[in-house]
């Protein structure tokens, strides 16, 4: 397969076909790949997910290097990324599609990653605070419109009583704004938070929706063929007794109590892990780790 030209600025590109513009929308900056899933019909825009999702280690050509092999292997984080920087309305849509035809799991793994504006009011104040050092006041002031009570007192509440006050007149000030206006100021801040959570500023809140409460029977048969392959030193100290797996018939999912946890199994033991899916299945399924959810 040769390396994509960088044609997102031309139409052409949404008349290819939905694995070829998976793999563009992979390759291209975050805000570039939703600018062109958000022109793509629903039904089209939750096939995309869904393939970029897919995506198997023989699908990734030779030339494949750095973030965008990076983005590949882990669908899901690309998947979570994109539809971020969409109207929530948007995203929700496409969930529910994916859900819809099959991959309820699928749809629940994504929406339990996806950030909304509104879960600023949950986070700890010392996360607040560090949004709020990367957020303009004149996007707060946009972003407020309409916002709950709760939120705007968290808000106040980390910000000096002197620019709690400024804050609310100029809100007040800007009441017109247009909800177009509003909803496009979120998603910025939400693209913002996204950012700090893959940098480990700040940790999303934890939250029970479409979280897998445990281990089923087919993932406690993973889990014991992922400790065949390995050593069992290795596997009580990354797996032990806080991982679970669940497996439904679209993907595999695990949690880990620790993100770092999360991140050294995939880095270590993928192969092995891609293997005992293979063993008990029967086939090749995408897997991915939920381990930021607990503190």
């Amino acid at each position: 397969m040769k390396k994509p030209e960088d044609r997102t600025s031309h139409t052409s590109l949404l008349n290819e076909n939905d694995r070829t513009v998976a793999f563009v929308i992979a390759y291209t900056p975050i805000r570039t790949g939703a600018e062109i899933l958000a022109r793509l019909t629903p039904e089209r825009q939750s096939e995309i997910v869904r393939r970029l999702v897919e995506f198997q280690p023989e699908d990734v050509p030779t030339w494949a290097e750095g973030e965008w092999l990076e983005r590949i292997k882990n669908g899901i984080d690309c998947a979570v990324k994109l539809l971020g920087r969409l109207d929530r309305a948007v995203w929700q849509t496409i969930l529910d599609d994916i859900s819809q035809g099959g991959g309820h799991e699928l749809a629940g793994c994504i929406r339990q990653r996806m950030w909304l504006f509104d879960d600023i009011a949950q986070l700890h104040d010392l996360d607040v605070t560090s949004i709020l050092k990367n957020v303009e006041t004149s996007q707060l002031v946009i972003a407020l419109q309409g916002a709950s009570e709760e939120l705007r007192a968290k808000i106040n509440k980390n910000i000096s009583k002197r620019a709690a006050k400024m804050l609310q007149e100029e809100i007040e000030y800007h009441s017109s704004c247009k909800q177009s206006d509003i909803e496009n100021v979120r998603c910025e801040i939400v693209y913002i938070m996204q950012r700090l959570e893959d940098s480990g500023e700040i940790r999303k809140p934890k939250s029970d929706i479409s979280r897998p409460a445990g281990s089923d029977e087919t993932g406690e048969k993973i889990l014991l063929a992922i400790a065949e392959k390995i050593d069992k030193e290795s596997f009580e100290m990354y797996f032990g007794d806080d991982t679970t797996c669940r497996s439904d018939e679209y993907i595999v999912v695990f949690t880990a109590r620790y993100s770092f946890w999360a991140d050294q199994i995939r880095r270590e033991f993928s192969h092995d892990i891609d293997e005992a899916i293979l063993a008990v299945l029967g086939i090749k399924k995408p897997y991915d780790f939920l381990g930021s959810s607990y503190y």
